[in-house]
């Protein structure tokens, strides 16, 4: 895997909120893949079981994905503006 390495000269806060904001949505996701060799019990030796890392998103979770989905879909579609507060209620790990 690879690291991206940002090297730019930052004049603003918004212009660094900008930068901040394009690689964390690169991030989210963007999690590796282990496979399982020892779980696959008596299935053939062709068959793969892979597990997708979700733990290691920014905020180590799978619902990292939903809560970036939408966050895109409110500013898409203009109901999440500049100065606009995001107010969710939730059980565990996507607040």
């Amino acid at each position: 895997m690879k690291t991206a390495v940002l090297e730019a000269k930052v004049e603003s806060n918004n212009q660094a909120r900008e930068i901040s904001k394009v690689f964390l949505e690169a991030a989210i996701g963007n999690t590796p893949l282990f496979r399982l060799r020892r779980v696959i019990g008596d299935l053939p030796e062709e068959i793969e079981i892979y597990a997708k890392a979700e733990h290691l998103n920014p905020g180590g979770s799978v619902k990292d994905r939903a809560a970036l989905a939408m966050i895109l879909a409110g500013e898409r579609d203009g109901k999440l503006t500049k100065g606009k507060m995001i107010l969710d209620a939730t059980s565990g790990n996507t607040g």
